[in-house]
């Protein structure tokens, strides 16, 4: 499963475009990433980011760089798999702005049921830890990148392999 691209990409989108702060801004676009997440719904996510992502924005996750457009396919799929969202949560752990750049921190956390080879329900629980860096370009914070850096993904408390190793 490409859950990682899915989760954490789907999570760590977290900024909305406006002239308040970068942190003010991840605030208030949260609750409306995580509903979207919590209802399966990559289209109402995708109207909540598409707006503050920047046309050179990449997307790195196990050493590979994608665009948005993407990493937004891999995460349908992934939400698709999943029979139901339980949790879908960001963290803002650290930000800092100098001039018109900033960098955030973010611990973002996904949990919910798939149905596995065996047509059982399981549970899976996804975590990571993401760089995300953003430029602020006629009053709006766009992201440019968001870099994974940690990934954690488990199946009924078991430990999975990362998607793509």
């Amino acid at each position: 499963m490409k859950l990682s691209a899915l989760a954490i990409a789907i999570l760590g989108l977290c900024c909305i475009a406006s002239a308040d702060t970068l942190k003010d801004q991840l605030t208030a676009m949260n609750g409306a990433v995580e509903h979207a997440l919590l209802a399966k719904d990559i289209n109402a996510f995708d109207k909540v980011m598409k707006p503050i992502i920047a046309p050179n924005f990449k997307y790195i996750d196990e050493g590979k760089t994608s665009d948005y457009k993407t990493m937004l396919a891999g995460m349908k799929m992934g939400v698709g798999q999943m029979t139901k969202v339980t949790v879908a949560s960001v963290k803002l752990l650290s930000y800092k702005t100098k001039g018109n750049t900033g960098r955030v921190t973010a611990e973002h956390k996904m949990l919910g049921t798939v149905v596995g080879a065996d047509k059982k329900s399981h549970a899976l629980a996804y975590t990571g830890l993401s760089t995300e860096e953003y430029e602020l370009k006629n009053g709006k914070w766009l992201m440019v990148s968001m870099s994974m850096k940690t990934v954690k993904m488990t199946m009924d408390g078991r430990a999975l392999p990362a998607a793509g190793k």
